[in-house]
């Protein structure tokens, strides 16, 4: 896949290293919101108050980057030339869903259960943005090693969850992030195609955390005024790192989706989340159900990331 892009191994590699940091990272966000969704017992509160501290540090950066302005420019005359499809625009309001989702489940199953069933859906989804062509990596084929890295993928969602699929209450809250996960394999996509068309990864994330945020403060008019709001917001500064978190890795997707297709960076950082996870409930214990079948589903996990990214024998094969 580098090769088609005239680049070296090395580059290749920090590609991925890059990814699996950036799952890392989303690891830590989908913790740090879990927890202040727990402690205001809101939620959609929590994902609205990540979103927007993220759109603030924006904001600065993209006053003080002539590129990230610039970006604007380049995006809307790729709109007006059909370079690129509006509803790209939109994707921030998966990671709406996605950031809202965090701060209600996180606390309920744990942030590795809820990032092993999310990025099985991801990387699922992922493979169908890279067959049927919507990454701006273009088209990649179906290959048996994808298709086993994706079911080796949901192997490993069942066997982390085995202590909870018994339980029918207890399934569904993991199969939510699991959906969600295929929808964020879209925003991915559509991040990467905004970024290739505005020539910056400034333009795609700050217009996924204003969509994003707008979704969400109107989703918190009903909320408030029927469950009302909470009276004050917790102290720890470390709370409200969500938003900074999600911009490295919204940042990071639009570059590297373009680079390495959105299969193979979406199973990079699926390591990344899966060892920042495994760290995180390891630190703050009392989430896990099952952990024996959670590291197992994290080992098969990364044997997945591994079968679906290594390159074919043949050097002109599409991989």
């Amino acid at each position: 896949m580098i090769t088609q892009l005239k680049q070296g191994r090395w580059w290749y590699l920090a590609a991925g290293l890059l990814s699996v940091l950036a799952g890392a990272a989303m690891a830590g966000q989908s913790r740090v919101n879990g927890e202040l969704g727990r402690q205001i017992h809101n939620g959609t509160l929590a994902g609205t108050l990540s979103n927007l501290t993220g759109l603030a540090v924006l904001i600065v950066i993209i006053s003080l980057s002539p590129m990230g302005r610039r970006g604007w420019t380049l995006m809307v005359a790729a709109i007006r030339e059909r370079r690129l499809n509006w509803f790209f625009t939109v994707a921030g309001s998966v990671g709406a869903i996605m950031i809202s989702l965090q701060g209600i489940l996180v606390s309920v199953i744990g942030v590795a259960l809820f990032t092993v069933a999310f990025v099985a859906g991801n990387s699922l989804g992922a493979l169908f943005m890279d067959m049927w062509g919507i990454g701006p990596a273009g088209k990649r084929a179906l290959s048996a090693r994808r298709i086993a890295g994706v079911a080796l993928g949901i192997v490993a969602v069942a066997i982390a969850g085995s202590g909870r699929l018994g339980n029918p209450e207890s399934f569904w809250p993991m199969a939510i992030p699991f959906f969600a996960g295929a929808l964020v394999a879209w925003q991915q996509a559509a991040n990467g195609r905004i970024t290739a068309a505005a020539q910056t990864p400034v333009t795609a994330t700050f217009l996924n955390f204003a969509v994003g945020s707008g979704a969400l403060l109107l989703a918190m008019i009903p909320i408030g005024l029927i469950g009302g709001l909470p009276a004050a917001l917790p102290a720890q500064w470390w709370l409200y790192l969500g938003g900074p978190l999600g911009v490295f890795f919204v940042g990071v997707t639009g570059i590297m989706v373009r680079v390495i297709g959105v299969l193979v960076f979406g199973l990079c950082a699926t390591l990344g989340q899966l060892i920042g996870a495994l760290v995180l409930d390891l630190l703050f214990p009392g989430l896990v159900a099952e952990p024996v079948g959670l590291l197992l589903g994290v080992v098969i996990m990364a044997a997945a990331v591994l079968i679906a990214s290594l390159p074919r024998r043949r050097p002109d094969a599409v991989r």
